[in-house]
């Protein structure tokens, strides 16, 4: 799994309404960030050279929080007439709700 491109992938199911193959991608994408942060401080004590897989960087994580704010939550500052559109698109069979379940468009 290489984040830049899961990344991606994610950003693009999701803009499309391919939600479940969006959340797959997310999901995956967040095991391997919560693997890698567990070996890295054992890699670093014990100097182990090379990795097996591709690490996490700044444009894998920068993509899982875009996928998740703009395509989840919704949320789309317009800079320019200091508003912020909060229009979430969560899944059906999602138990949890972040805010009122009668909510589907805010503007701040």
């Amino acid at each position: 799994m290489w984040g830049l491109t899961t990344g991606i992938g994610a950003v693009s199911f999701l803009r499309y309404g391919m939600v479940s193959d969006g959340l797959r991608c997310l999901e995956c994408m967040a095991q391997i960030a919560e693997n890698i942060s567990r070996e890295r401080c054992q890699k670093f004590l014990t100097l182990i050279a090379g990795a097996s897989r591709a690490q996490d960087q700044a444009w894998s994580s920068a993509l899982f929080m875009y996928a998740v704010d703009d395509f989840l939550f919704g949320i789309k500052p317009d800079m320019i007439n200091g508003v912020i559109y909060i229009e979430p698109r969560i899944p059906e069979g999602w138990s949890t709700c972040i805010g009122p379940k009668d909510c589907r468009k805010l503007c701040f």
